[in-house]
């Protein structure tokens, strides 16, 4: 009886353990524009539809496990200086929390999701 309770209780106590980890970061960080936000107001996934934001910045999001980044760079234009170049980059996923190690695996979006 004792082989099967002291399993289980490790068992219990280390998911605990690993719940409190994950959710320790949990919230939305940005960049101090205050204009790139993660969520449906820079990128809707349902409508397909990615939003410009009215200055450059960066922001991540941490839930549950997963995560979000909204990101907007600017750059200069070589061939062209009145004609600015810029990158919206939007990416979604999973995260795991060991130790001190933050690991970031992205989802892959398809066709269906």
């Amino acid at each position: 009886m004792y082989t099967i309770l002291i399993p289980s209780l490790l068992y219990i106590a280390l998911t605990i353990a690993s719940s409190e980890l994950l959710n320790s970061i949990q919230g939305t960080w940005q960049s101090q524009s205050e204009r790139v936000i993660t969520g449906p107001t820079f990128f809707d996934p349902q409508k397909e539809l990615l939003e410009e934001p009215k200055l450059p910045g960066i922001s991540y999001s941490f839930k549950n496990g997963y995560w979000e980044s909204a990101q907007y760079i600017v750059m200069g234009n070589n061939r062209n200086h009145q004609c600015p170049q810029a990158m919206l980059i939007w990416q979604h996923g999973k995260y795991n929390l060991k130790e001190e190690n933050l690991c970031l695996f992205p989802i892959e979006m398809t066709v269906d999701n």
